[in-house]
């Protein structure tokens, strides 16, 4: 068998620096050596053969890179990740299948609908939403008719009818299933979260640096013109849990270019499945945003290493220089580790949590003083209360509570709310949806994030009551 690969066909979907290692693997049935300090390299977006005699070992190598077999000795790595002791399943989610020599196609079934067979390993729907056609395993097939099929392939999938498909077409077809099942087929999304403006050209920058490293990427935009970091930060946080497992986040707010502060990548596990990787400055957002889809504190983090900076250009533009580069190498199967040294995840910068506290006012009613964290387009105010701190306060969620003191800048005024627009005292009406209000009435919801939210009805409750974010509202009742 060959000991690399030469430059050959290209596959879809790999980079060619997402390589496939294989060094000393050894495997024994017994006293018999099937492999014997097997070693080679296939690089991404080529086709490599493996060529030898019957029973040179050619099927017992391929068992082992798919997990069938495990070598009593040796290292096998894919895109620098180690691949020891994952099991096929876990390996098909990393990007590796195989065909097996039966055809094994499903004759009542599409060309298309035998591809989609092979992912199982990208879905979202579970079991039992698959097997009683639940809304969400149709979902998960909408989506893999508009998406994660590889264009050209869906293209042949349509054209070709069962009863034309003849024996090397068996075999064709079979090989596009694998690669579903690998994922080659797919392309990992990119989404940026930005506080540049739209207007500009630094947002297009950045795309165009990310699209250099690979014309394969998925680039989507999730917000921009971020004003702060505790906006971005939710933002972030609003959407993360619906993008698929991943999911490549860089988010450049604040990025302190210039300074000491650091660019940092992580990757946390989504107590979804799957990971989510993120890539931005040190200044909190991603800390937060990360551990709120994770199911643990992050743990896999590096600082970005950092290229020279050329005599004729400022320190300037991070997003450009650092952070797309960084992104664009992750979604193209570079190891988090490779962009950067590891460092203490007590070391990284994180963002103070918004005020709650109860208490009582001098009238003798409960109180709740909470922090305005965010105010959305439509001037809806995000609380950092919870519904979950209203419960335990014990604010009747189903009645109405008084905004009974603003305090801006340090300075309270328990009576009245000086500088609003609107009288002393407004009352909020607990409601469960925008629609209850009527036009101009003022209230108090969960919002679809958990969190508590004073609104308006048809109007914007910000600009009415002179309320921006990082001040605090007295709710009382």
């Amino acid at each position: 068998m060959n000991s690399d690969s030469s430059p050959g066909l290209e596959a879809p979907g790999l980079e060619a620096s997402t390589s496939l290692d294989v060094r000393g693997v050894s495997v024994r049935f017994g006293g018999l050596t099937a492999l014997d300090d097997v070693s080679l390299t296939a690089a991404g977006r080529q086709v490599t053969g493996i060529i030898g005699p019957n029973g040179a070992g050619k099927t017992t190598l391929l068992n082992v890179l798919c997990g069938f077999v495990r070598p009593q000795s040796g290292a096998i790595s894919f895109g620098g990740r180690p691949l020891a002791r994952l099991r096929p399943s876990q390996l098909a989610g990393r990007g590796i299948a195989r065909t097996l020599q039966g055809t094994g196609l499903f004759a009542g079934l599409t060309v298309l609908e035998n591809v989609m067979t092979g992912a199982a390993s990208q879905r979202r729907a579970g079991f039992w939403s698959a097997m009683f056609g639940l809304p969400r395993s149709d979902r998960d097939e909408r989506r893999l008719r508009r998406v994660r099929l590889y264009s050209g392939a869906a293209t042949a999938a349509e054209l070709i009818t069962e009863n034309q498909l003849m024996n090397r077409m068996h075999r064709c077809l079979l090989i596009a299933t694998a690669l579903l099942s690998g994922g080659a087929l797919a392309r990992t999304p990119l989404v940026l979260l930005t506080d540049f403006g739209t207007t500009d050209g630094a947002v297009s920058a950045m795309k165009g640096v990310a699209y250099g490293v690979s014309q394969d990427l998925l680039i989507s935009d999730l917000s921009h013109e971020n004003p702060d970091i505790f906006t971005g930060a939710y933002r972030l946080y609003q959407a993360e849990e619906f993008w698929p497992k991943g999911t490549v986040f860089v988010a450049v707010v604040d990025p302190g270019v210039g300074t000491e502060r650091r660019g940092i990548g992580l990757e946390v596990a989504r107590s979804a499945g799957g990971t989510l990787s993120f890539v931005g400055p040190d200044n909190g957002l991603l800390v937060a945003a990360a551990e709120a889809a994770g199911e643990a504190p992050v743990s896999r983090l590096v600082e970005l290493a950092r290229d020279p900076v050329p005599p004729d250009r400022g320190a300037t533009f991070d997003g450009r220089d650092v952070f797309a580069p960084a992104v664009a190498a992750l979604c193209t199967g570079t190891a988090l580790e490779k962009l950067g040294e590891p460092i203490d995840p007590l070391s990284l910068v994180r963002l103070v949590g918004g005020v709650v506290e109860e208490g009582r006012l001098h009238d003798g009613r409960c109180c709740l003083r909470t922090e305005v964290t965010w105010v959305d387009h439509f001037g809806n105010l995000q609380l950092a209360a919870t519904v979950a701190d209203a419960r335990v306060a014990g604010i009747p969620l189903t009645g109405s509570v008084e905004l009974a003191a603003r305090i801006e800048s340090g300075r309270q005024h328990p009576d009245a709310l000086p500088h609003s627009l609107v009288p002393d005292g407004v009352q909020l009406r607990c409601v469960e949806a925008f629609g209850e209000l009527g036009q101009g009435e003022f209230g108090l919801l969960v919002d679809a994030n958990g969190h508590l939210s004073v609104v308006a009805g048809e109007a914007s409750a910000g600009h009415w009551l002179n309320v921006v974010a990082g001040e605090l509202l007295v709710l009382a009742w």
